[in-house]
């Protein structure tokens, strides 16, 4: 006994840029998906001057620049007139973003930006600048040589640039101030990386699992409780022969391994063409007509009936097929008997909308087409997953 539910007809225009993702497959470690609640990310800034630009620094339109210069002068206890043409000097403002893993000694990267009239700050050197936070603590202090990738050059009234000549970047910023002392905690939160209320239960799930113990509770999709054992509160491990603190806690926990779930969604960027799916995604029933190839999706049910007298079972059994064909230039490129000649036939199970992007991509579709009949699907309620336009 078979019968047939309605044919999917999709007809699509013409090579395509797609990334079929599936995340949610796949296993990462806790240190991959999270961070630690008490290592929060500190913006920091200063300002400071550059020097050595050779004649590529401010003009007399950054009055500053010359105000600073003089009163570095000072303090070094030099005396000069007020005078200053500050051509090879520069102002800029230092800036950065500091992981609260940090420790004292440690050196980051800042990214040193003009912000007077200098045409280039490239080979110039940055003198020692204080970095402070929201709170005004200076918590860094940079100095060293400027790494510019772009130039500028001109002659006679022509010039020429690439990039952004006047913002560069210093590999010499060193951390000045302890932010965190986590020894002390009998408590610790994980915030995920991309909150959700699944991911959240299964890193619950699996530190415990780890340890035996009920130490992480899920609080809401981004945040995951965690208290620390006994053990790693300062004692003494005969077995490894020293004591073990928080550090050895949180290492262990970073290690721990999760399934990520994720959200359906399908992202679009108009400006690249790049268009990215997740796994997840489902099309219901749709029919979409654009441009000269065809992309059939039908689906099947048949029923499976026992032997006579046997001791089985009737089974209801639904085949699912993607067929996809593309129009000759006469009319319908068909195949002997007027039969449509398919380009290609997969699918064992349900119809995903990774499957019918990879049959659309053997044949070289556009990204602008794709987002076309994705937008068209979306709107027709048919799309099962959030779609995010760029």
């Amino acid at each position: 006994m078979f019968y047939r539910r309605p044919i999917v007809s999709i007809t699509i225009g013409l090579a395509l840029g797609v990334l079929l993702t599936a995340a949610a497959q796949a296993q990462i470690r806790v240190k991959n998906g999270t961070r630690w609640d008490h290592e929060p990310t500190n913006y920091i800034i200063g300002y400071g001057i550059v020097t050595g630009l050779n004649g590529t620094g401010d003009g007399n339109g950054a009055p500053y620049t010359e105000q600073a210069i003089l009163s570095i002068l000072q303090r070094e206890g030099l005396r000069i007139g007020e005078n200053i043409k500050p051509e090879d000097v520069a102002s800029v403002m230092v800036t950065a973003t500091l992981d609260g893993s940090k420790r004292r000694g440690e050196v980051i990267q800042v990214t040193v930006s003009a912000i007077g009239d200098a045409e280039s700050l490239r080979n110039g050197i940055l003198l020692m600048t204080e970095l402070k936070g929201h709170n005004g603590q200076i918590v860094a202090l940079a100095q060293g040589a400027l790494f510019t990738g772009g130039f500028s050059a001109g002659v006679g009234g022509t010039s020429i640039s690439e990039n952004h000549p006047t913002v560069s970047t210093v590999n010499g910023a060193m951390v000045q101030d302890v932010v965190v002392e986590v020894n002390s905690k009998d408590r610790l939160g994980l915030r995920l990386l991309n909150p959700d209320n699944v991911s959240a239960r299964r890193i619950a799930d699996a530190i415990n699992l780890e340890f035996g113990a009920q130490l992480a509770v899920a609080e809401g999709a981004g945040f995951v409780a965690l208290l620390v054992p006994e053990v790693y509160r300062g004692q003494m491990n005969e077995q490894l022969g020293r004591i073990l603190n928080v550090h050895d806690f949180i290492a262990r926990v970073e290690m721990v391994a999760y399934h990520p779930d994720t959200k359906a969604r399908v992202t679009l960027n108009q400006r690249t063409g790049a268009v990215i799916v997740g796994e997840e995604v489902r099309i219901s029933t749709v029919a979409v007509a654009k441009g000269n190839l065809s992309v059939q999706i039908s689906s099947m049910q048949r029923v499976s009936q026992p032997q006579p007298f046997s001791d089985g079972e009737t089974v209801v059994i639904e085949d699912v097929a993607v067929q996809v064909t593309k129009d000759s230039a006469l009319g319908i490129g068909e195949g002997e008997a007027g039969v449509p000649r398919p380009t290609l036939a997969v699918l064992p199970e349900s119809v995903t909308i990774a499957e019918l992007v990879t049959g659309l991509n053997a044949l070289g579709v556009t990204p602008q087409d794709l987002m076309d009949i994705l937008i068209e699907i979306r709107n027709q309620g048919a799309l099962h997953a959030e779609l995010v336009i760029q």
